[in-house]
């Protein structure tokens, strides 16, 4: 589940922003958008492409108004057509129960249609990227070990021709403790997730900054087209100078996007 993590942040922050940037309340004539928010992984199953509407902004959010049951959702690769279908137990998540991997290299075409309305969106997926470990202090299981605000932790991946990444740093064990943090503010449940965007680079020093508990981290690089590498970029914006996220989508609103991922597991401790 950690290479869902990342991708489901993102999706709500998208769902908020959406609803609270694309209605007037002012008018009678509000006409509700389809909002797609979906991501296509290298050798992973189709899964996870959700479909929702704009709401009016002088009504309450709720997911179960939002969220699209009973969509016509394809997705085209090559001359294959392939038919979602939506969980029964998640109202607006469709998935592809079919035998289908990811493949890099290819376009994949989404088309949503619901109540008259059709949302189309296309991506290519990235070429599959690998890291190279550069670490030597290994002592927990052949996981890499690095004392925080002491020795640091370091990426290294193979770049690929368009030079977009996004990358995650998840902590995946609950066990261990907050690091504490002279931040002066109140927070008392850090993230336990933090994204960068980098472009055309092919390493980077870990910020101690994304580090926010000690224990167990799962470190994801993940080679993005420019869907995901865009609204990643703009997902995390200075509040003082926030732009609408970049959409890819025709005919709605969200982003359709795809990406090859690559992971290395760092122990942080005291």
């Amino acid at each position: 589940m950690k290479k869902y993590l990342l991708l489901c942040v993102a999706l709500l922050s998208v769902l908020i922003v959406m609803n609270g940037c694309n209605s007037n309340p002012a008018s009678s004539t509000f006409t509700s958008q389809l909002v797609v928010s979906g991501y296509l992984l290298t050798n992973q199953p189709i899964d996870n492409i959700q479909i929702m509407q704009t709401q009016p902004l002088d009504q309450p959010y709720l997911l179960s108004s939002a969220a699209v049951s009973g969509a016509s959702v394809t997705i085209t690769v090559d001359t294959t057509v392939l038919h979602l279908v939506e969980y029964a137990t998640q109202k607006g998540v469709y998935h592809y129960a079919g035998q289908h991997i990811v493949t890099s290299g290819k376009t994949y075409q989404l088309r949503v249609e619901s109540q008259g309305r059709i949302a189309t969106a296309k991506t290519t997926v990235p070429d599959m990227i690998h890291y190279v470990q550069n670490r030597t202090n290994i002592n927990l299981n052949g996981t890499d070990t690095v004392t925080y605000l002491g020795n640091e932790a370091l990426l290294a991946w193979t770049p690929w021709a368009r030079g977009l990444y996004v990358a995650s740093f998840s902590s995946i064990d609950s066990s261990h403790a907050i690091i504490a943090k002279n931040f002066n503010n109140n927070d008392n449940t850090p993230s336990r997730v933090s994204t960068v965007a980098f472009n055309n680079e092919s390493s980077a020093k870990v910020p101690w900054t994304v580090f926010n508990y000690y224990g167990l981290y799962s470190l994801n690089v993940y080679a993005a087209d420019a869907a995901f590498y865009n609204y990643a970029l703009t997902k995390n914006q200075n509040a003082q100078s926030l732009i609408e996220p970049l959409y890819n989508v025709s005919g709605g609103l969200g982003v359709f996007g795809s990406a090859s991922e690559a992971s290395v597991t760092v122990y942080v401790k005291q």
